[in-house]
Formats: structure tokens, sequence, C-alpha cells
């Protein structure tokens, strides 16, 4: 192969529409990123309020049992009055 002017030409050519790719490819990956950046925020959002509806049925969910076990406990007190009544 002869290194000639027009070798280097084809090849600096070459290199010079892969740069321009490159430029577009960093474009594109900006707008990817910011795209990224968009919807982590979102899902940020998001899981706060996961948290707070979670947070919610936590305390909803202890102050039911609460409750089936304080009624738990009168329902035994009853049982046992009737059946020191009934004896």
């Amino acid at each position: 192969m002869e290194l000639t002017k027009e070798y280097f030409d084809e090849k600096i050519g070459a290199m010079g529409k892969e740069i321009g790719a490159m430029a577009t490819d960093t474009s594109s990956l900006k707008t990817d990123m910011s795209s990224l950046k968009t919807d982590v925020s979102t899902l940020k959002i998001d899981m706060k309020e996961v948290k707070a509806t979670v947070s919610k049925l936590d305390k909803r969910d202890k102050e039911d049992s609460n409750a089936f076990a304080k009624d738990i406990v009168e329902l035994k007190k009853d049982v046992r009055v009737l059946k020191l009544k009934h004896a």
C-alpha cells in the first residue's frame, strides 16, 4: 500500500465523520440523562407518596389490632361472668 495524499485525505474524512457521529451521540446522551433525571425525580415523589400511604396503613392496622384485642378481652370477661352466673 502506498501512502499518498489521497489515502490520508480519505482517512481524515472518515475520522471527521466519526467525530461528527460522536458529537450527535453526545447530544443524544445529554437528552437521555435529562430524561433520566426527570424520571428519578418523579420516582422520588412517588416513593414519598408510597411511604406516606404505608405509614397511614400501618397506623390504621395497629389501631384495628388494638381495638380487636380490647374486644376479645371484653368478650372473655363477659364469658366468665356468664359462666359464673350460670353455675
